[in-house]
């Protein structure tokens, strides 16, 4: 569950142009949530300034290898977990996974950016 840099895992998804059950899905994501992210990293794709020459930030990219299907698409782990009722859980993992990351580092280290939904975010916020 380290995180990673590059996009390599959700292109390979693409370029084989996987079509996965619903159901499957559903019940992969709920499986992975309750076991603590199980097979979900996040790569971390860098931002750069306006020049090009510095790296400012990270985009947090969600990545997720299903133990039976192999890697699932950005997008259709995100409609996986909006189906199961789990958006919410999901896009907390993400936020704190990412803060996680973020808080091993210096503090004059880039930023880490997520991109989560206001139900999501909602949802992290409300503890606090």
């Amino acid at each position: 569950m380290s995180e990673g840099f590059g996009v390599e895992g959700d292109r390979a998804a693409a370029a084989l142009n996987i079509a996965h059950s619903p159901a499957e899905l559903r019940q992969g994501i709920a499986e992975a949530l309750a076991n603590n992210g199980a097979g979900m990293r996040l790569d971390l794709q860098p931002v750069c300034s306006a020049n090009g020459l510095e790296t400012v930030g990270y985009e947090a990219l969600l990545r997720w290898v299903h133990p039976d299907l192999g890697p699932i698409l950005a997008m259709e782990t995100v409609n996986a977990a909006t189906q199961a009722g789990m958006a919410a859980a999901l896009a907390a993992w993400v936020f704190n996974k990412a803060c996680r990351i973020r808080a091993r580092w210096p503090r004059s280290a880039p930023y880490i950016s997520v991109n989560i939904s206001a139900e999501g975010f909602c949802a992290v916020m409300a503890p606090l």
